[in-house]
């Protein structure tokens, strides 16, 4: 009776030391992952982007956009960056969207933990060299700004207390909230083409097809817990983005199809913005 008893130790010797040196293989393949990622960013670093931290992309012909902890620009498609930190003008160094056309750039101040100090929307009209920044006195909702999309000179900033809307470039805004018909006074994501505006709150999608006097609310996603962060559109064809995966409608927001993990998407709580001008 002892043999077995015997043989069987000696298997889980050998077991517990196959076990041992596949985590350490492991251990090992994560390690030299991540030496891997320190070394690119080190090198995107070296290279004169700013500290990785990346909130968001915009592309606007060679012109690099990229806003997190402060924005960094390439001018000629990511070979060299300069970086603009408050320092340079900026409200604030926590940046949560960018969006460019020509020398027109808007950024937006904001982030997931609510802080007093966000800074609103910072608007440059010669390719980041001079900043103007705005804030609640001038009618911006709230000094915490999630997204901000530009059409011409009319902009719309998602904040944290309704969206915001200009026709003239930034200078003044309206406020639309619930009040005016809104799902949710957080707007977390903003898009539009021509007078149709997609809102994207905390309670779902908000539409406007006259821009921004009346809305309509869409719910894309009827599972639980829906948590949504972005919004993009094209003709009658529209996308959501969130925590569950991609919602997607094709007759304008009244009836949505989703893409989840079940489908073959991959991880949704990876996927936080959709960069608006895929179409570019």
């Amino acid at each position: 009776m002892d043999t077995p008893k015997n043989d069987q130790v000696e298997n889980d010797a050998h077991g517990n030391d196959a076990n041992s040196k596949a985590a350490a293989d492991e251990t090992a393949a994560e390690k030299a992952a991540a030496d891997k990622i320190i070394l690119e960013l080190e090198f995107a670093q070296n290279e004169g982007l700013g500290r990785i931290f990346v909130e968001d992309i915009h592309v606007d012909g060679k012109n690099i956009y990229i806003a997190g902890a402060g924005l960094s620009i390439s001018t000629d498609e990511g070979k060299s960056w300069v970086k603009k930190i408050s320092k340079d003008g900026l409200a604030s160094n926590l940046i949560s969207a960018v969006y460019a056309n020509g020398p027109q750039i808007y950024v937006a101040h904001g982030g997931s933990i609510p802080q007093p100090n966000f800074g609103g929307l910072s608007i440059s009209t010669d390719g980041g060299d001079t900043w103007i920044n705005k804030t609640p006195i001038d009618g911006l909702g709230s000094l915490g700004v999630n997204d901000v999309y530009a059409i011409g000179s009319t902009v719309y900033a998602a904040t944290d207390a309704g969206l915001s809307i200009s026709i003239d470039g930034g200078l003044t805004w309206i406020n639309k909230t619930t009040y005016d018909g809104l799902g949710d006074n957080k707007v977390k994501s903003v898009f539009a083409q021509g007078s149709t505006i997609f809102a994207l709150t905390s309670r779902g999608l908000s539409i406007s097809q006259n821009g921004g006097r009346s809305w309509s609310r869409k719910q894309p996603y009827n599972g639980p817990g829906p948590i949504y962060h972005s919004v993009y559109g094209v003709g009658s064809a529209v996308y959501v983005g969130g925590n569950f995966g991609v919602a997607i409608s094709i007759d304008g927001g009244n009836s949505w199809t989703w893409s989840t993990i079940a489908k073959g998407f991959g991880r949704p709580f990876h996927f936080k913005r959709w960069r608006h001008d895929l179409d570019q």
